[in-house]
């Protein structure tokens, strides 16, 4: 509340302190004073008005950014060519070359600020998205790491050179699953339902070779799960 006070009245101050320059400068209830007078309060308030968000980290992104640095530049504009040619004018008809160069300066700018509107809002969608992938992504990292630490654990009292063997193989397959983007995934949930299923099967198959470590079985059955695993991963990552 305060400082909205303080702006306030620094925005009265300047606007009063103009527009005794121009009450000096020009004849109180000419077209020069009522025009150099109203065109530099506007480009006060834009400036003024910009600081804010420029000096706010939470405000400031590329879109804003860029939206308020073609506001500065389109106010400093507007004030030079009012202030600048208001100089030059002798007849009545220079009026009309004013008001052109007024017009011409808005409509550059107001384009301006529509292809920045557009093109930041298309770029702020992407910087969301890439966001939100990393994020998915982070995720997707932390759940397989603590799989693989569930699976070290299962194994934990197992010692045998089949178990390294196994585990190396699976770990390979993980670590492919780690490096496909999470936005792939994100748009395949049955391919991930999949991937997840047959994980868990592996860890099942784990869990009965942890409790009976010679049946030959198991451990042909787990070796075949890794390997549909390898083959799924290789499958889907060259179809997605």
């Amino acid at each position: 509340m305060k400082n909205k006070i303080i702006s306030s009245l620094v925005l009265l101050i300047t606007f009063v302190c103009t527009i005794t320059i121009y009450h000096l400068l020009f004849d109180e209830h000419s077209k020069l004073f009522y025009i150099n007078s109203v065109t530099t309060c506007i480009a006060e308030l834009i400036l003024l008005a910009n600081i804010p968000i420029l000096s706010n980290d939470k405000w400031l992104t590329f879109k804003s950014a860029a939206t308020t640095s073609i506001l500065n530049i389109y106010a400093i504009f507007l004030f030079l060519w009012t202030s600048i040619y208001s100089l030059c004018i002798e007849e009545e008809s220079d009026y009309k070359v004013l008001y052109i160069g007024m017009l011409t300066v808005s409509i550059i700018f107001i384009v301006l600020l529509g292809i920045t509107e557009l093109g930041g809002g298309f770029m702020q969608k992407q910087d969301q998205d890439i966001k939100q992938a990393t994020q998915k992504k982070k995720v997707l990292l932390i759940s397989l790491s603590m799989y693989w630490n569930d699976i070290e654990n299962i194994l934990e009292t197992v010692a045998s050179d089949w178990k390294n063997n196994a585990l190396q193989q699976l770990k390979v397959s993980v670590d492919k699953i780690s490096i496909i983007p999470s936005k792939k995934l994100e748009n395949n949930t049955e391919i991930v339902a999949d991937i997840n299923t047959k994980l868990n099967d592996i860890k099942e198959v784990f869990n009965k070779i942890s409790k009976d470590i010679e049946n030959p079985y198991l451990q042909k059955e787990v070796s075949q799960k890794i390997e549909q695993l390898k083959n799924y991963i290789i499958a889907i990552k060259s179809s997605i």
